[in-house]
């Protein structure tokens, strides 16, 4: 039942603070209140039972035993004879003296008229007559309480006597019971007092957190330069604050990043779009001869094959956002992906007058995706093929370093600013397409697919570059290492 009513009524952050705060207070309130009423009581017990006692030694050095008979040397006028107080066993104690003595049988000798009210447990004299003192509380006929200290009175270590000493516990009981309502009145108004505290001090407390709050419910998805004020205090708040502006500067790089992927997809997709729609409807109208016809259809499907490759590479970069990719771990050899992928390139770069040149000196085996691994070389060589002058040098190294294989792709081309290197590897990052050397266009995506291929081999991959001095971009993967046999 009472869950349920929990999760009828969800009190935010603030209250339930509030709510703890104040029941710690109220426990601790309780608490020490006990602890001091216990503590005085204990106190006043303590110190009537040092009174007692100092009482009954005052009267037993006036107490002695001469001849086997009990004598008082002072005669005290509160002090009457057991005949005397028959009559006065119904005396109100609070304000009398409360004084017995028993001879070494248990016999009354003398008392105080207000002591033969009391019920005196028989104990008390038993023990007193074996030598050991007693003490303990005692009440009369009209329950009143009476502390009580019986002490044995001796002679060369003989017990001839027991002296009995008491006093009421009246005066103490008001003044605990006055101590106990003067608490009991106070509690509550301490309780009021702490609950408007403890609700000042929260609420000034949670007021950055409001204004955080506030900041970010006004923050919207085109305006996330804003950012949340920072406390003064280095505290918790402010770690908060901090941690959500950090999160807002991501959420803004990511915005921006998305926004400029958009745009420039939409851009990169549309030049091929146009131009095959404008060469299809040239064709319709002017009804060309077979050999433009034949040219037409030639550039319509180039601008395709763009088109396609386009389309490819972004639904790669897609499934990488998704993660839905899966790379294939089988052996690899590395040094002979690189002489396939200059086979296959040789061509282009001999009609560019392009010197393309493999180093491998020793097998490198990998584990890894071979088809990925493949797009990193094809990628890597095309681009430098692409920005290489005729007459220039491509040069493909493949070998094992510090424990890794390591593929360096080198040209002689045009460089790069050093400006450009942090961004070489963003999505449609292009530093300058008229500088490109081929006829080919470039989309900006390659060596993104690049980078995310090598990161997901749990490789690094570097650039050095200089303008008008050439590029060299350096690959680390882990390898493994075997013996290889003549066959591979």
């Amino acid at each position: 039942m009472k869950w349920s009513v929990w999760r009828v009524w969800s009190p935010g952050i603030r209250i339930q603070v509030m709510l703890w705060s104040i029941a710690v207070f109220l426990v601790l309130l309780l608490s020490s209140d006990l602890v001091l009423y216990l503590g005085l009581k204990h106190s006043l017990e303590v110190n009537m039972d040092a009174t007692l006692q100092a009482q009954a030694q005052q009267l037993a050095n006036g107490i002695s035993n001469k001849n086997g008979t009990v004598q008082l040397d002072t005669e005290s006028p509160e002090i009457d004879t057991p005949a005397i107080v028959s009559s006065s066993r119904s005396q109100n104690i609070a304000f009398r003296v409360l004084i017995r003595l028993l001879d070494r049988h248990g016999h009354l000798l003398r008392t105080t008229p207000a002591f033969h009210s009391l019920a005196v447990p028989w104990e008390s004299v038993t023990r007193s007559l074996s030598g050991a003192g007693w003490q303990g509380t005692v009440s009369n006929v009209r329950g009143q309480e009476v502390r009580l200290y019986s002490m044995p009175l001796t002679n060369n270590g003989v017990v001839f006597a027991v002296l009995q000493v008491g006093t009421s516990l009246e005066q103490t009981e008001v003044a605990l019971r006055s101590l106990l309502m003067q608490l009991l009145l106070l509690v509550p108004l301490l309780f009021v007092l702490g609950s408007l505290g403890s609700y000042f001090l929260v609420k000034r407390a949670f007021h950055p957190i409001e204004v955080l709050t506030c900041t970010a419910q006004e923050i919207e998805a085109g305006d996330l330069h804003r950012r949340v004020p920072l406390p003064s205090t280095r505290d918790e708040v402010y770690r908060l604050a901090d941690t959500f502006n950090r999160m807002l500067e991501r959420l803004e790089t990511a915005f921006v990043r998305q926004r400029r992927f958009v745009a420039d997809a939409s851009h990169e997709l549309r030049t091929p779009t146009t131009v095959i729609s404008n060469m299809a409807e040239m064709a319709l109208l002017n009804a060309a001869s077979r050999d433009e016809c034949a040219a037409t259809l030639q550039t319509i499907i180039t601008e395709s094959q763009r088109l396609g490759h386009l389309v490819n590479d972004l639904l790669a970069l897609a499934r990488v956002d998704e993660r839905q990719t899966r790379l294939e771990r089988e052996r690899v050899r590395l040094d002979l992906l690189a002489c396939a992928v200059a086979t296959h390139l040789q061509p282009i770069a001999d009609e560019r007058q392009i010197t393309l040149e493999v180093q491998a000196s020793e097998p490198t085996l990998l584990a890894g995706d071979e088809a990925r691994l493949i797009q990193v070389l094809l990628n890597l060589s095309e681009n430098a093929l692409s920005y290489t002058h005729p007459g220039g040098r491509v040069c493909l190294t493949v070998t094992n370093r510090e424990g890794q294989a390591c593929l360096i792709v080198q040209d002689t081309g045009i460089g790069m600013a050093s400006e450009h290197l942090p961004h070489i590897f963003e999505r449609f990052y292009r530093i300058d397409p008229a500088r490109v050397q081929s006829k080919e266009s470039h989309s900006g995506l390659g060596l993104s697919i690049v980078e995310w291929v090598v990161r997901a081999h749990a490789g690094s991959i570097s650039v050095e570059s200089q303008v008008g001095k050439g590029s060299t971009f350096t690959v680390m993967l882990p390898f493994v290492k075997h013996e290889i046999s003549c066959d591979d």
